[in-house]
């Protein structure tokens, strides 16, 4: 086992009224094993708004340059931000669903009309908890309203983490107009 120590970049970002910060450390060029060992590197961000990391090997362009180039929904895939439960959206689906199949059948069941409470009800007091949200369903007028086929109805519906929106939204660009000074400024 060999260990080596070396120094790292380390971007402080600080909002001017105290809310809203980042740490975003870059270690570059670091994997002995890697072809493109010149462009490989490493992000780490710790933050008011999260905390995500993640390592790329070849990235294909130097590390400025391309975390310039990426958008929120790739970076939100790499550092696993991307799969959040939306609660709501998924509320949304599942009760789209209910109206399609009354409305299929022409006329608004007793049933569906409490397999559509139990979703409100499911969404108002487990918001934060998709295993529980889903528990509620299964356990509920839901099951009883779709019969046999009611698994397949429980879709989930995920987006970006909103506090990784907040921080591309609010950190980002700060960041990345700080990696494009660097630029113009190595390229003098």
């Amino acid at each position: 086992m060999k260990i080596t120590k070396s120094k790292i970049d380390v971007y402080k970002i600080r909002q001017p009224d105290g809310f809203g910060w980042a740490d975003i450390a870059i270690d570059a060029g670091w994997l002995e094993s890697s072809r493109d060992k010149q462009n490989c590197f490493r992000i780490s961000i710790s933050s008011d708004y999260g905390n995500w990391a993640f390592f790329w090997s070849h990235p294909g362009k130097c590390w400025r340059k391309f975390l310039i180039s990426i958008d929120m929904h790739y970076a939100a895939n790499k550092f696993d931000a991307s799969k959040w439960f939306d609660i709501e959206a998924t509320a949304r689906h599942l009760k789209a669903a209910i109206a399609r199949k009354e409305r299929a059948r022409g006329e608004v069941t007793k049933a569906a009309r409490e397999a559509f409470s139990e979703i409100e009800l499911a969404e108002e007091e487990y918001h934060n908890s998709k295993d529980l949200f889903f528990r509620h369903l299964a356990e509920s007028e839901w099951q009883e309203y779709w019969g046999e086929y009611w698994l397949d109805q429980l879709e989930m519906i995920t987006s970006v983490d909103p506090r990784f929106n907040t921080f591309w939204r609010e950190i980002w660009p700060a960041f990345t107009d700080e990696l494009k000074s660097e630029i113009e400024s190595l390229a003098a």
